[in-house]
């Protein structure tokens, strides 16, 4: 055998060890990789460095009892659910609503907490309910639940006509009421007061539960991939969770304390 074809060999068999000790090594930590966009206060956000929040504990906890170790992701919030259907997430977890639409192509555990919507704007603007969004800016995250509500309001025209904005996370919506470029944001209820409680100026106005469109008004849940069997053992764990009254201090901690009294 010449000296060529014994070192093609040789390498082809370092190769093949070094991928079977990477797969050996991938089995043994059993990581838990969840997809989350951690700009989205108090369920996820990001403080000195840290990923911290209500989902974050959540699925922290839900690895723990798995007996695996958990590694967050953190991406836009549109990037999630593809992350999942690719392969790159376990799961996601991100304050996500399970709608119909979702549950096509994703699988969705049981619901962990039902929000409701908000309006945010200055105290200063004229916008006292969904009324008032006539000629207005008004913005929703991408790829949200909020933003399926103002596509609804759009293609109605109930409120008369308005300009849509559309962006990739809280931060930068913040950032735009602020500085006037838009009227007002459309999001959920404790991250709406988590805003205003942290931005002097802001005022939420609460959206009637009647006027949220069938299939809109879901739960979050953690998503899966379609066939995925981790939802049959998260879901397993997160029924101990809700009877153990685990989730319960975990909307104590984290939603309530933001929610006006």
């Amino acid at each position: 055998m010449s000296i060529l074809k014994k070192s093609l060999i040789s390498l082809s068999v370092v190769g093949l060890l070094s991928t079977s000790m990477v797969s050996i090594s991938h089995a043994q930590t059993k990581t838990l990789v969840v997809g989350t966009n951690a700009e989205y206060p108090p369920f996820e956000f990001i403080h000195l460095g840290k990923k911290k929040g209500f989902d974050i504990d959540l699925a922290t906890m839900i690895a723990k009892k798995l007996g695996m170790k958990v590694k967050f992701s953190h991406m836009p919030f549109a990037s999630v659910i593809p992350s999942i259907k690719n392969g790159r997430s376990d799961m996601g977890m991100s304050a996500i609503s399970a709608t119909p639409a979702r549950k096509k192509n994703l699988d969705f555990s049981m619901d962990y907490h039902t929000p409701g919507l908000v309006i945010v704007t200055k105290q200063s603007s004229p916008i006292k309910s969904l009324a008032d969004i006539k000629n207005k800016k008004i913005a929703a995250g991408e790829g949200t639940i909020q933003k399926d509500f103002i596509d609804s309001l759009e293609k109605s025209k109930k409120y008369g006509s308005f300009t849509k904005k559309i962006y990739k996370g809280n931060p930068i919506m913040v950032t735009e009421l602020k500085l006037g470029r838009i009227d007002a944001i459309i999001t959920e209820d404790v991250v709406g007061y988590t805003n205003k409680a942290k931005n002097k100026g802001f005022k939420v106005i609460d959206i009637e539960n009647s006027l949220i469109p069938k299939g809109m008004e879901s739960g979050y849940a953690i998503a899966f991939k379609k066939g995925s069997p981790l939802k049959d053992k998260v879901n397993k764990v997160l029924a101990q969770l809700k009877k153990s009254g685990y989730i319960k201090q975990l909307e104590n901690k984290w939603v309530k304390s933001a929610l006006p009294k």
